[in-house]
């Protein structure tokens, strides 16, 4: 299911719509599938109708599903990947509990845990990437 959200800061203010759009694509993590510009009155904006030049805005397309699946994703527990028990460890010595955590570490960075090696890094990698989550 997709849907959109716009942003219309009003005349002449197109760098704060991309602003505004941005603000609130971090803060709910949004999956974006497209971004349109908008011009013309945003009371009367539809796809396809003459546009004039009264204001400036931005829609921004997304998926309501993706954006729930990957929420879950990123909130599943690191128990949950069938991991060993010694980059299970690792990764708890350093605070990483969820899918999210761990997504946000790069393999430099698991490189330096202590303790873990090639075959438990190369684990985490494929545990990960069963989920499409490259490191």
């Amino acid at each position: 299911m997709f849907e959109f959200q716009d942003f219309w800061p009003g005349r002449g203010q197109m760098e704060h719509a991309v602003i505004m759009a941005n603000q609130w694509i971090e803060k709910n993590g949004i999956q974006v599938i497209n971004v349109e510009t908008l011009k013309g009155d945003k009371d009367t904006w539809a796809p396809g109708k003459a546009r004039g030049s009264s204001d400036d805005g931005v829609r921004v397309w997304y998926s309501v599903a993706t954006n729930k699946r990957l929420q879950e994703i990123l909130d599943t527990q690191i128990e949950n990947l069938d991991l060993s028990a010694r980059p299970l460890t690792c990764l708890r010595s350093i605070s990483v509990f969820t899918v999210g955590d761990l997504a946000g570490k790069t393999i430099s960075d698991l490189r330096n845990i202590p303790g873990l090696g090639l075959r438990s890094l190369n684990e985490i990698i494929d545990a990960m990437a069963l989920y499409g989550i490259k490191l």
